[in-house]
């Protein structure tokens, strides 16, 4: 699954990119996107065979997220990582850019997998989850875990604390 705004900078070549080298390595793939912006045509050209099911919200998204396996999140620009933090909380097995944002959430091996946003180590890491089930079901337990203490209070206490330090300075 992929989940955000269909713009370049959310990676969306990286994702497409693994779906085919995943598809070369002979792999059953059905990769469902959610979303939309102006990349989306391109996205849609890039990925082929998928399903693309627009902008989601409320319980449609809920149920969409927690009806998939696993959620490939090649993006470094995210500021907070809502979406991995979402699909964490659906009980998904994560596989994310190692980007700072992603590391604040993620425990590389304990919770998610943190690779770099290539496609070769991303394909790498979700065909050792589709090789190993009971693994992906071990991240998903962790990660669901994990999503359940943070909260907006100390997603808020976090930035206060951090414009605190800057004051200091």
């Amino acid at each position: 699954m992929f989940l955000g705004r269909l713009v370049r900078e959310k990676g969306i070549d990286c994702f497409a990119k693994t779906v085919w080298e995943l598809r070369r390595r002979g792999r059953d793939v059905r990769p469902v996107v959610v979303g939309d912006g102006p990349a989306r045509k391109q996205m849609e050209r890039a990925v082929g065979a998928a399903i693309f099911v627009g902008h989601l919200d409320g319980p449609r998204l809920g149920r969409l997220v927690a009806s998939a396996d696993i959620l490939l999140n090649p993006s470094m620009t995210e500021a907070f990582g809502n979406v991995n933090l979402e699909a964490m909380a659906s009980g998904l097995a994560v596989v994310s850019a190692d980007a700072p944002s992603s590391r604040a959430l993620i425990t590389d091996g304990t919770d998610g997998l943190l690779r770099p946003a290539e496609p070769h180590a991303m394909a790498d890491a979700i065909a050792k989850l589709m090789d190993d089930p009971f693994e992906r079901a071990r991240l998903a337990r962790a990660a669901v875990a994990e999503a359940a203490g943070w909260t907006w209070l100390k997603t808020l206490d976090n930035v206060i604390e951090a414009y605190s330090d800057l004051r200091e300075r």
